[in-house]
């Protein structure tokens, strides 16, 4: 079980489901034996809290309801409700384990941080720091009307918070990171403004990021503030700062950062890359041109470099190939997770990923926040001055990314998805890589690494007709092969006729339904709303690959809007594109399997007219893929 007293109290039971008491004063009853968990609290103590000096002659009467409820609450089969909350010698006692109650995990870690600040730890000093604020989800119980005492415990605690944020504050300004604190500390010292240690911490940020004069007004401004408030003078710290920084004293630029103690997680998570990988020499560039091209020395942002297209045409494979060239400029390692995007349903929780990569990091698994926007401070908090590698594989969509963008200067991020990502690139500045199907000579070359020259040489026309045929998809060329290659002795005009005659069946390698060219077309077919669908299906009945805006109108008789609000809808899932003269293509191998649904499916769903919504709603996007279409091309 857990508790959560720094925010809205919140007790969160054995099934992960938060909870709390919902009448007041029980709640005021939990709060305060939460704030003196594991001590003994005699009835007439808690009388007081609940009805201060004039309590009803029913109160030790109420007083035993409440406990009885807290106790129901409170039971879980690992602890009953009587022995979480006992009565033992003439008192209650609320008993909290290690790690159970988030405001002694806070305390705890924040103690750490500060005795590695102070052994000049400053790197481990700001994790632990940055892992204890992360607990902090709002006001210490800010929905519950605490008595006096209750009132002291809380502000006991915000002072360690401001306290344990001072520390981190020295801690990142020792790692050089003066540039990200000035906001942060800008913020602070309004909310605190006769909090010295601040304005200090916000005179050196700005000092060290190269703004002297600004550091300088900012101790004009404290100065004039504590002779108005107090009638004094800085104190005498402060106005020695004063002096270093209109002197230009060194001695304020941070110095290297020697580790003390064990040397902090490094972790090189990205998977091996295929070994016959073959062609993309222009994509590989452009892919250094996106992630490198703008930046001398130190990168000044961080770039997302999304790499989009259709399945199974070799996403994954592109970035893993780049990923491991980039990796040696990324000294502090590499993050990897599959998001899973392909099945809408199974997808990879962003909190499931965050927390991951957080273990990866050295956070430990105990305590860590439950809460997505908490995991994700965590988790930037945790990175924050360092250059690492971020590839987050097959993802479905924006609202799936937002939470696992590191958000430090130092590091990169490597998506790939089968969704365009436009919100990425609107909001976040992503540089997209829409990665098309392989140039025919890519395919030949695949297929010759895979079957050898003498076998594809003797066959070359029906080898050109086979990767045609595959649409120069890098999948579906790779299991033709793979097929040819189980039977030597089988000649390629056969493959041929056979992709003829069984459509994708001929391209299963392993009939397992989830891995094959078939199923990787289906996961993205299915997330698609059945009139385009079915604007997909008149499509793939042209004689031509490519048609214009009125063509598609036409052939599924539909008004052009209607047609174009469709045609964004099979774009953001790649299964069309659009060249630059604006006519449309629909690939060879997507036409095949089209073919192979329209012969499973009920054709009669009508399109309409235009819709006046977005083209592609949230809750689309996470459909699951039809098991009769698996099955249909399996």
């Amino acid at each position: 079980m857990e508790f959560r007293v720094l925010g809205p109290l919140e007790v969160v039971d054995d099934s992960e489901e938060p909870c709390r008491p919902g009448r007041h004063k029980q709640r005021v009853l939990l709060a305060m034996l939460l704030l003196r968990a594991n001590t003994p609290v005699k009835p007439e103590t808690m009388v007081d809290w609940l009805w201060g000096e004039q309590p009803p002659t029913s109160a030790r009467a109420n007083l035993q309801t409440y406990v009885s409820g807290l106790r129901q609450l409170l039971h879980s089969e690992s602890m009953p409700g009587h022995a979480r909350l006992s009565w033992r010698h003439g008192a209650y006692r609320l008993l909290v384990a290690q790690g159970e109650l988030d405001s002694h995990t806070f305390e705890s870690l924040a103690d750490q941080g500060r005795r590695a600040l102070a052994e000049g730890r400053a790197d481990s000093a700001h994790r632990l720091l940055a892992h204890a604020l992360a607990h902090w989800r709002g006001e210490v119980l800010e929905d519950v009307v605490l008595p006096e005492q209750g009132r002291v415990a809380a502000t006991r605690l915000h002072e360690l918070r401001l306290a344990a944020q001072e520390a981190d504050i020295e801690a990142r300004l020792a790692l050089g990171q003066h540039v990200a604190v000035i906001p942060e500390l800008q913020v602070l010292v309004r909310r605190h403004p006769l909090r010295e240690g601040l304005w200090g911490g916000l005179m050196r940020a700005l000092y060290g990021a190269g703004r002297q004069a600004e550091a300088l007004e900012t101790y004009h401004q404290l100065r004039g503030l504590v002779a108005d408030e107090l009638g004094v003078e800085p104190c005498q710290s402060l106005r020695r700062l004063h002096h270093q920084i209109l002197t230009g004293d060194p001695a304020l630029l941070p110095r290297p950062v020697v580790a003390v103690g064990p040397a902090l997680p490094r972790p090189h998570q990205l998977p091996a890359g295929i070994t016959d990988f073959t062609g993309r020499v222009e994509q590989l560039g452009e892919l250094d041109g996106l992630g490198f091209g703008h930046q001398t020395g130190t990168p000044p942002s961080m770039p997302i470099l999304a790499i989009t297209g259709m399945a199974g045409v070799g996403k994954t494979a592109l970035a893993l190939r780049w990923a491991h060239q980039a990796a040696a400029r990324y000294p502090d390692g590499q993050l990897y997770v599959d998001l899973n995007g392909r099945d809408g349903q199974a997808a990879t929780h962003p909190a499931e990923a965050l927390r991951g990569f957080l273990r990866a990091l050295g956070v430990p698994s105990r305590g860590l926040p439950r809460q997505v926007e908490d995991l994700a401070a965590l988790f930037r908090s945790s990175i924050a001055g360092q250059r690492v590698l971020v590839m987050l594989d097959d993802a479905a969509d924006t609202h799936q990314l937002r939470p696992l963008l590191p958000g430090a200067a130092g590091c990169l991020v490597v998506i790939t998805s089968r969704n365009r990502l436009s919100g990425l690139v609107s909001q976040h500045g992503a540089r997209r890589l829409l990665l098309s199907p392989f140039l025919p000579c890519e395919s030949l070359a695949l297929m010759t690494r895979l079957l050898g020259e003498d076998r594809v040489g003797a066959e070359w026309e029906a080898a050109a007709t086979l990767a045609r045929l595959c649409g120069h998809v890098p999948l579906a060329v790779r299991a033709a092969a793979t097929r040819l290659a189980d039977h030597p002795g089988r000649g390629l005009a056969s493959m041929v006729a056979q992709l003829h005659r069984d459509g994708l069946d001929a391209l299963e390698v392993e009939r397992d339904g989830r891995t094959g060219v078939g199923a990787a077309l289906a996961a993205s077919y299915g997330r698609l709303r059945p009139h385009a669908r079915r604007l997909l299906r008149a499509l793939a009945t042209l004689a031509r690959p490519d048609f214009g805006l009125s063509t598609a109108a036409e052939v599924a008789d539909i008004t052009l809007a209607a047609a174009r609000d469709l045609l964004d809808q099979l774009m953001a899932l790649n299964l069309v594109h659009q060249r630059r003269t604006g006519r449309f293509v629909l690939n060879n191998l997507v036409r095949l399997f089209v073919r192979t649904c329209a012969q499973h499916e009920d054709v009669s769903v009508p399109v309409p007219a235009a819709r006046s919504s977005g083209p592609f709603s949230r809750t689309s996007r996470w459909d699951s893929t039809p098991e009769r279409l698996v099955e249909s091309v399996r």
